[in-house]
């Protein structure tokens, strides 16, 4: 018996010890400067929460993903460059294959990947579309920005929109999503914010 106790706490304290190395809680953003890879960013306000580890494993390598109001509502991810053959989103299933970016896409076509890549992550109950395809700029960097349009079954409905751009041949993401009710119009401006500071470090 004494054994037994001892191995369960053994096994507890092992438990613990690993969890101390994943976080899993959502993080205030500091205002300043965010490296993303060779992606910056500077955050314009405190009021972005960074998601944990353990919600981003189905991300880019190098992506985060930040929240005002909790990932229901809304949410900002920033991708740096996917390279070519590379996929927005990381597959957790054998099943679930991504479209892979192709160095060379066309603005209309980094909108359909986008798109595709959404209505894969989201499932078949979450109907994806995409509108508006525009030039942007970010700086001296040429971007494109576009709207999409995500209507579930089940839950409220969502806009996003997004901004990308290429340079040597890499693809970089920045999106942001939000409930069509409230909470797109609410945090858009701020989101917008940040994603006009992106920069590439030298």
């Amino acid at each position: 018996m004494k054994r037994l106790i001892v191995k369960r706490l053994i096994i507890t304290c092992w438990i613990f010890s690993l969890s101390g190395c994943v976080s899993t809680q959502f993080k205030a953003v500091a205002p300043g400067t965010i490296s993303l890879g060779d992606l910056t960013v500077e955050a314009t306000d405190a009021s972005w929460n960074k998601a944990p580890q353990t919600m981003t494993r189905h991300l880019h390598k190098g992506s985060q993903l930040w929240t005002r109001d909790g990932l229901l509502l809304d949410y900002m991810v920033l991708i740096p460059g996917v390279s070519d053959g590379g996929t927005l989103f990381k597959s957790r299933s054998k099943s679930l294959v991504y479209p892979a970016y192709q160095a060379g896409m066309l603005p209309n076509e980094i909108v359909e990947l986008t798109e595709s890549s959404l209505a894969k992550l989201n499932g078949t109950d979450v109907a994806v579309s995409s509108s508006n395809l525009r030039p942007f700029r970010l700086g001296a960097q040429r971007a494109v920005m576009f709207d999409l349009t995500l209507i579930g079954t089940d839950g409220p409905s969502r806009r996003g929109r997004a901004v990308a751009f290429v340079q040597d041949e890499a693809l970089y993401l920045m999106l942001y999503v939000g409930t069509r009710l409230h909470y797109f119009d609410k945090h858009w401006d701020s989101a917008l914010a940040t994603m006009k500071t992106a920069r590439l470090s030298s």
